[in-house]
């Protein structure tokens, strides 16, 4: 084969047309011929077919095509979210909190089994203070996408308030 003409498409069974398409031919060290191009990479969609078929000088286009596919091209990171209780309304808790971490991924989902929804570790706060963070973990969906983990800072008070009588004058 001297080139090939080829299509990215959503149809499974697509035949490209008839002129070939720019290749580049290179023998590699056995003496096989090897044989690339360029394309513009599909958009994000469920189901990219891939087909292709072979052009040389001496009988023209091939009759038949090959189709390789479906390919999942996904290139949307997962979103992760966080759940808590409210605070009081001066933007404060009395108590431990805590937070429960969810990822959503609207393509090719998580391991195992492609689910589109998975529960990340949740955290808890042990200690007090103004500011403390939580961090989400860091997930991945099955396409190598990496989600932005999220913070959640919280102020968290248990001790109660005591009061000091003073001494009568």
């Amino acid at each position: 084969p001297l080139a090939f003409s080829y299509l990215f498409d959503l149809i499974p069974n697509t035949s490209p047309n008839n002129s070939a398409d720019a290749v580049n031919a290179s023998l590699n060290a056995n003496g096989d011929w090897i044989f690339s191009t360029s394309f513009t990479t599909p958009v994000d969609s469920d189901s990219w077919w891939f087909h292709v078929k072979t052009v040389d000088e001496f009988r023209g286009l091939s009759s038949s095509s090959v189709h390789l596919g479906p390919f999942w091209i996904d290139t949307i990171a997962p979103v992760i979210s966080a759940s808590y209780e409210d605070p009081n309304q001066y933007g404060w808790y009395n108590h431990d909190v805590t937070v429960n971490f969810n990822a959503t991924d609207e393509r090719s989902g998580f391991l195992p089994g492609g689910s589109l929804t998975t529960i990340l570790p949740s955290g808890k706060t042990t200690t007090e203070g103004r500011g403390l963070t939580l961090t989400s973990g860091i997930i991945r969906d099955r396409a190598g996408n990496e989600a932005v983990p999220v913070r959640v800072s919280l102020n968290v008070d248990k001790t109660a308030p005591v009061i000091h009588p003073g001494t009568p004058q």
